[in-house]
């Protein structure tokens, strides 16, 4: 693949998106795969922002089973932390933005990781079990790749932050991402989807594939 500078794959999700965590381990093997030939980016759709906020016992009923078909067809593992405790309990603020912030963040210092980091915050959610409006405590439990901790936090709590969070909103919603994961490849200014839910690696490679080339 010799398209580095035309061809980019796009990954749009959400942190809390479970299926995008039962995803994530397949968006990491693409980039491991492809990213000396492809640019890889990432973004937040905003799935739980606005009057979507509130506490986990509103949807817990749901995600107790869910989870267990995340497991079952992507062959993840939702940890005991999460489940035993945050889903148990069903306290916890599902919010979308502090995570979105946080990504955002890690993108302006290493966007050329922010694949790794956003598959680092999902971990922190649902097998650290931290809850999703606590970024200091997300932010501590992921790895940043050589990244400043402190640095992210700064840029996450700033107002430049919340204005480039909106606009990844704003472009999920233009590109008509109606759900979570979805894939994109652009090339020659032509979008593709080759992903739209969670699917297997070889699927999605093999996409990928036929787009780009060898």
């Amino acid at each position: 693949m010799n398209n580095q500078e035309k061809t980019t794959v796009l990954y749009v999700f959400d942190p809390l998106c479970g299926w995008c965590f039962g995803f994530s381990p397949v968006m990491v093997e693409l980039y491991e795969k492809y990213k000396n030939n492809i640019k890889f980016d990432v973004i937040s759709g905003g799935m739980v922002v606005g009057d979507r906020i509130g506490p986990l016992s509103e949807k817990a009923p749901y995600i107790k089973e869910a989870y267990k078909v995340v497991e079952q067809k992507m062959g993840v593992k939702f940890g005991d932390e999460y489940v035993n405790k945050v889903l148990a309990e069903g306290t916890a603020i599902q919010t979308s933005i502090p995570s979105s912030k946080l990504l955002v963040a890690f993108k302006s210092l290493n966007e050329s990781q922010s694949i790794l980091f956003a598959h680092e915050l999902q971990n922190a959610l649902y097998i650290d079990g931290v809850h999703p409006d606590n970024m200091e405590g997300l932010l501590d439990k992921c790895h940043t790749f050589g990244v400043s901790k402190a640095d992210i936090l700064t840029i996450a709590n700033s107002e430049q932050v919340e204005g480039a969070m909106n606009h990844d909103f704003e472009l999920s919603s233009r590109l008509g991402v109606s759900g979570f994961p979805t894939v994109f490849v652009i090339k020659d200014n032509t979008i593709n989807v080759i992903a739209r839910g969670a699917d297997n690696y070889e699927n999605v490679s093999s996409r990928l594939k036929e787009l780009v080339g060898e």
